[in-house]
């Protein structure tokens, strides 16, 4: 057997320099944290190769002190903290010098650098050796120049993509940390061709137009909340604008660009009854809290962090997406529709009079057990004006002085007996009357779910198989079942019996959700479980059975009753299967459309 030995230092610094540099765009992050730390307000980078033969950073920060340029590249040499106790009260990205020590073991680094009202200096490092400071020119910051990366360690080499993968990671950095930084200009060059300029742009909302494209436009929700000790700020996008990948979804917690599990799935959460499974948001969002309240020091390369109270973030990120949505001033307004004194043409023409699915056989409003038919009677329904001012609505208003009068009949016609254009001041609005009916009843399915504190006994208890680690947290969590409605008890050293669960529950897989639960309760420790989100395929099953077919003939009542419920309904985006419920047309689509324009 080896015997033990002692590592030379040039091997343990290599070793600890892979932690933090796989890649060039490993780099240019370490490079672009430093220069945020130094206060830098513009920062250009030139690359070449996807980096590998060339990275060159430039900012406009304080730059480094003559003194300290020969520190820099030294491991464990830093301006950001005095003693342990400080990494946990930092509000830097980094410590300024310690990126640069695991650089310059793996490509060679020179540092030219001025501090206000001083001389420039220059040093350059490779490995250990460090050479001496020469004086320069340069303006007033920092230029950082990296080359030939892995050039003695040809096993890091092999695993470098090519030039234009590599060259895509940087650009993603770059992009990510001009939208979470966007008051910071960021230029971006790449074979002295510019990849990348966010010079003069300092709205978020329009470097996210820049940045991803002006199909984004109307459908960006601005989000500014604060729960507690958490204030949530940026954009996330409504339910009808979706993506393959989550790489549009940027997340910084107090600045600092993260990829965090908790954050991750509290945000796939908040969307799982309006968008379609393996789709994502757009979220562009900043999470301030205390410093004291995280523990950014638990990854080599920054990229994560720990929270001290994880379930309780866990929690609010759902219901600010929510409040968010709500409040959104774009398509969802209150309502000021366009109404008329004479009938709203139809396909066919009755007179008003109460309508029940038991008397007429075109009625598609069905009775059952969990939602109160549709009662079409003489008098058309009204909208409560507390209500419309309360709950996210589909249209804008016709005036300032929202004086509303939707008990009239709305402006509409009912095309293929399938879809309804509704007419608006706005535009023109076209619904699919299956999706709308299916989200309005699916939001009253699971209103009354969420309000059930019956559960039923089991004909045969279910035995569920229990890993010891989740037996403990079972063992500290048996009231929270209690309060979730199930009667669940211990049986033997890894096995848990289930005697009773809520009603709603019959028809579910009650092994699996038991395990979710204690997983999420062993992850996020003090999260709580919205159970009716559980039974999401079994109530969209029940919404859609009930709802309104394509194809079906309604009402003029019927019609106006549906519109008005839609309006009133707290989700009007998505059915809950995540299809979009209407297209909007307004003056410029339309003109569009018929090249007016």
């Amino acid at each position: 057997m080896a015997r033990i030995q002692q590592l030379d230092s040039i091997t343990i610094n290599k070793i600890a320099a892979g932690e933090v540099i796989d890649r060039p765009a490993s780099i240019v992050k370490e490079l672009i944290e430093n220069a945020l730390d130094a206060r830098a307000s513009s920062i250009t980078i030139d690359i070449k190769e996807g980096g590998k033969q060339l990275i060159r950073m430039t900012d406009n920060g304080d730059g480094f002190h003559k003194d300290d340029l020969a520190l820099a590249p030294i491991r464990h040499a830093t301006s950001k903290i005095r003693s342990l106790e400080d990494i946990y009260e930092t509000q830097s990205f980094g410590f300024r010098g310690e990126a640069l020590s695991s650089i310059c073991h793996c490509a060679h680094l020179s540092i030219v650098s001025r501090q206000k009202n001083e001389s420039a200096y220059e040093i350059s490092a490779y490995k250990d050796t460090i050479s001496p400071i020469k004086k320069t020119t340069h303006a007033p910051g920092t230029t950082l120049t990296i080359t030939d990366l892995f050039h003695d360690l040809p096993v890091r080499q092999r695993f470098l993509k090519t030039n234009a993968t590599e060259l895509s990671y940087i650009l993603d950095y770059c992009i990510q940390f001009s939208l979470a930084h966007p008051h910071i200009s960021f230029v971006l060059t790449a074979d002295e061709t510019e990849k990348l300029n966010t010079t003069g742009i300092t709205d978020l909302y329009q470097l996210m137009i820049l940045l991803y494209g002006k199909s984004i436009k109307d459908s960006c929700i601005p989000v500014n909340e604060t729960i507690g000790p958490l204030t949530f700020t940026g954009y996330i996008s409504d339910p009808t604008l979706t993506f393959s990948n989550r790489n549009k979804q940027i997340i910084t917690v107090n600045g600092r660009l993260i990829k965090n599990n908790l954050i991750m799935k509290a945000l796939t959460d908040s969307y799982r009854d309006m968008i379609a499974q393996r789709r994502f948001p757009l979220a562009i969002l900043d999470i301030k809290l205390e410093p004291s309240l995280i523990d950014v020091n638990i990854h080599p390369q920054k990229t994560d962090i720990k929270f001290v109270n994880p379930g309780f973030l866990f929690d609010c990120l759902p219901k600010v997406v929510m409040m968010s949505l709500q409040a959104s001033n774009k398509h969802t307004n209150p309502i000021e529709p366009i109404v008329h004194t004479h009938q709203p043409f139809q396909t066919q023409t009755i007179a008003s009079h109460s309508i029940s699915s038991s008397t007429n056989p075109a009625a598609p409003f069905h009775d059952h057990s969990v939602i109160e038919p549709y009662q079409v009677v003489d008098k058309q329904p009204e909208v409560d004006p507390a209500v419309i001012n309360a709950l996210p609505n589909l249209l804008q208003p016709l005036s300032e002085d929202r004086t509303y009068h939707t008990s009239s009949p709305l402006d509409y016609i009912q095309v293929l007996n399938t879809y309804i254009f509704l007419n608006t001041p706005t535009g023109a609005y076209l619904i699919d009357q299956h999706a709308v009916h299916e989200r309005i009843l699916y939001e009253k399915i699971k209103t009354h779910a969420a309000t059930q504190t019956a559960r039923q006994v089991l004909l045969l208890s279910e035995v569920i198989d229990v890993s010891l680690d989740l037996m403990v947290i079972f063992e500290a969590e048996k009231d929270y079942f209690l309060e979730l409605n199930f009667l669940i008890e211990q049986f033997g050293s890894d096995q848990l019996i289930v005697r009773e669960i809520p009603n709603i529950f019959q028809k579910s897989s009650i092994n699996s959700l038991v395990i979710s639960i204690l997983n999420q309760l062993k992850e996020f420790p003090g999260s709580t479980r919205n159970l009716t989100l559980d039974q999401k395929e079994t109530l969209q099953r029940q919404a859609c059975r009930a709802a309104i077919k394509a194809g079906q003939t309604l009402y003029p009542e019927e019609i106006n009753q549906l519109l008005h419920d839609f309006i009133k309904s707290p989700q009007n985006y998505t059915c809950p299967h995540g299809r979009p419920l209407f297209i909007f047309y307004d003056k410029s689509k339309l003109e569009s459309l018929f090249l007016r324009k």
